[in-house]
């Protein structure tokens, strides 16, 4: 109920993200249909917006600026008959193309509507451009962003995770209205989106222009809907529960009309239209989606019965239903939203989503039987919490149909932990009583509720002993109550800004220049099960010896030398940087880029050409010389330090700054062919 809340609080709030290469340009010529000449002043209109123009002395127009989406646009001159273009598509950094004959006005008519038709290539391409729209997503027969990504030509969907033209998982940039939110550890995308929120979805392959950066196989380029100019409201429900069965039903094994039920079921809602008056445009999308099995493979189920393993002593009754794996649910709360506020020559927009995520992991368990393994012990299946948000403001000014200026402010964040479902952040605790205790500790777990931490295999287990696993033939099976989780967290969070100025100097230049900073803050703490399990006893033991025993450590000093991975937050997990050496402490990289470019657009031949200069410091700590670990790590895993316990071994790493000369063009040869 907490994150309903959440959600709905978020979609009201209405919070952006938003940066330069969000917006289209529209420009044409305006002729009489009769004799060909240019028609001068004649009068464009976007109809449902403050846009317009009015043609030049040789009958041409330009109108930038635009969202991307489906526009009417009214031409209208004095004498001549008002035609209505309908249905036209704007795509997001692009030119869309408009020339228009309009009769004289000898036989009264009324005003002519023609629907737009989309050209089978866009000439203004200059590299490898996929877009699917908003109505293409709308017809696809598939579920997630992802899924719909993997329909594009090269690009595959393997393990959850996206590649492009087979670069690895970090060379792809992911964009939100112009914005980087690409996940700056590993790589992929750090907010989750729905398709229904979606107005555009590209993929560029190669070729960007220098307003891009840090992308290497491809470039994946997201827009959000903006509020549509009459309210319109939807809702949808989709389920695979075809046979209306009961939830304590999900692992029956039982199929029905030939299929097996993974538990999906997703809500969309979404809202749209003007506020007060067409100035003001409302664009909101709240999603709940959950599935038993978050990632269906048809699994068949067998009933082996009792099986006895005379060597280890050991027997199960092996049973596993058909259909959904168990302790594989995923539960998502999403909201997405939009306001723009059209002040004109000043447009405000804002855009935002945030998305709260549990789930549950049954692989974490590394047993020689992958999930199944952990078949007598679904209930202690390692808990995934994590949430996603990114708001930010755009600011725009119009100098002109031809020039403006953007500014924009912005905030990103994502964060995750890993734990026990029962125990949770208790993974170590200190109990005057009974010792230390947590994960690997038989009188933590005793205190829980159904839980039994010991098994009769000759003889009762340890404080510090974790349940026996049962082995059948090397094949190795968690024993009930056993912790199989490891333990660990994140928090990643970015501040950005930047400064874009796009003018349209001639009938062919198109100048685009301006800089994008942003500053991270990005903490990790990790455990790994192994490690969790044996700690309570290795700080019990630790604790029993005399205080001037030379083998004495602290208990913090123990933590380390069991190989926990952690900056941002102290040896016991708390988030903090008080108190931590620095390279123990949160790692702030920072980006800078800055670019100039010019688009010219010629009959035949459109040309980008650009230049950018990055900046980066990833503000990270190395070893000082990877092929001598000594010099780092001492074989006790201590970091070698000095008599002051400055970490000599670590050094910092070095910035990085280059120029990217960027150069591509188009020249289209028919309707259905281009060089590019």
């Amino acid at each position: 109920m907490n994150r309903l809340i959440t959600v709905l609080f978020f979609i009201l709030l209405l919070p952006g993200i938003v940066l330069a290469g969000t917006t289209g340009k529209l420009k044409g010529k305006v002729t009489d249909q009769q004799t060909g000449e240019p028609l001068i002043g004649a009068n464009v209109l976007v109809i449902g917006t403050s846009f317009g123009a009015a043609t030049d002395v040789n009958g041409d127009y330009t109108i930038s600026n635009l969202e991307s989406g489906f526009y009417e646009v009214k031409f209208s001159y004095i004498g001549y008959q008002t035609k209505t273009i309908a249905n036209l598509r704007i795509n997001a950094d692009l030119t869309t193309e408009l020339n228009l004959e309009l009769a004289p006005e000898g036989i009264e008519v009324g005003e002519v509507v023609v629907v737009a038709q989309k050209p089978l290539i866009n000439k203004y391409n200059t590299n490898a451009n996929r877009i699917t729209t908003s109505e293409d997503i709308e017809a696809l027969p598939v579920r997630g962003v992802d899924e719909i990504l993997a329909l594009t030509p090269g690009v595959v969907l393997a393990d959850n995770t996206v590649f492009i033209r087979g670069g690895r998982q970090d060379e792809v940039g992911y964009y939100l209205e112009g914005t980087s939110v690409t996940d700056p550890m590993v790589g992929g995308a750090r907010i989750t989106l729905v398709q229904e929120a979606l107005e555009e979805l590209t993929v560029q392959s190669g070729g960007y222009t220098a307003e891009f950066g840090n992308a290497n196989s491809g470039i994946i380029r997201t827009q959000i809907k903006t509020g549509a100019p009459q309210w319109r409201f939807s809702a949808e429900y989709m389920t695979d529960n075809l046979g209306f069965q009961g939830s304590d039903d999900r692992f029956s094994g039982e199929q029905t009309f030939g299929t097996y039920w993974y538990g999906y079921n997703e809500f969309v809602g979404t809202i749209s239209g003007p506020v007060f008056d067409q100035r003001f445009k409302l664009f909101g999308l709240f999603n709940y989606n959950y599935v038993t099995d978050q990632n269906p493979q048809g699994l068949q189920g067998f009933d082996l019965g009792v099986i006895a393993d005379p060597s280890f002593g050991d027997s199960l009754d092996i049973f596993y239903p058909a259909g959904a794996i168990q302790g594989n649910s995923l539960e998502n709360y999403t909201g997405t939203g939009s306001f723009q506020m059209d002040f004109n020559p000043t447009i405000i927009r804002l855009i935002g989503t945030y998305t709260s995520s549990t789930s549950f992991n049954p692989w974490s368990t590394s047993r020689t039987s992958g999930a199944i393994a952990n078949y007598l012990n679904v209930a202690r299946t390692e808990k995934i919490e994590s949430s996603d948000l990114a708001v930010n403001l755009k600011l725009t000014h119009l100098f002109s149909p031809t020039s403006f200026l953007e500014f924009n402010v912005g905030y990103a964040a994502n964060d995750l932990n890993r734990f026990d479902p029962l125990l949770e952040d208790n993974f170590l605790m200190l109990n005057d009583e009974t010792g230390w205790g947590g994960y690997g500790d038989s009188v933590t777990n005793a205190n829980l509720a159904g839980v039994t931490w010991t098994r009769d295999r000759g003889g009762n287990t340890g404080q510090y002993e974790r349940p026996k696993r049962f082995n059948l033939f090397l094949f190795s099976f968690n024993a009930p109550g056993d912790v199989v989780a490891g333990y660990g967290k994140f928090d990643r969070r970015n501040y950005n800004a930047t400064l874009n100025f796009n003018a349209i100097l001639s009938k062919v230049h198109n100048v685009k220049f301006g800089a994008e900073y942003q500053y991270y803050d990005i903490r990790n703490y990790g455990l790994n099960n192994e490690t969790t399990m044996n700690l309570p006893g290795l700080l019990d033991q630790n604790d029993a010896l005399a205080n001037d025993d030379p083998q004495k450590i602290t208990p913090e000093h123990l933590i380390y030398r069991r190989g926990v991975n952690n900056f941002g937050y102290d040896a016991f997990g708390n988030r903090t940087n008080d108190g931590l050496p620095e390279w123990e402490q949160a790692r702030n990289p920072v980006f800078l880029g800055i670019y100039v470019q010019d688009r010219f657009e010629a009959e035949d031949l459109i040309i980008n050409v650009g230049l950018r200069y990055d900046y980066i410091d990833i503000a990270n700590w190395i070893p000082v010389d990877p092929s001598r670990p000594e010099l780092t790590w001492t074989k006790s895993n201590d970091l070698v330090t000095d008599e002051s316990g400055t970490a000599t071994g670590l050094v910092k790493t070095p910035t990085f700054d280059a120029l990217s000369p960027r150069l591509g063009f188009s020249f289209p040869v028919t309707d259905q062919t281009v060089f590019h």
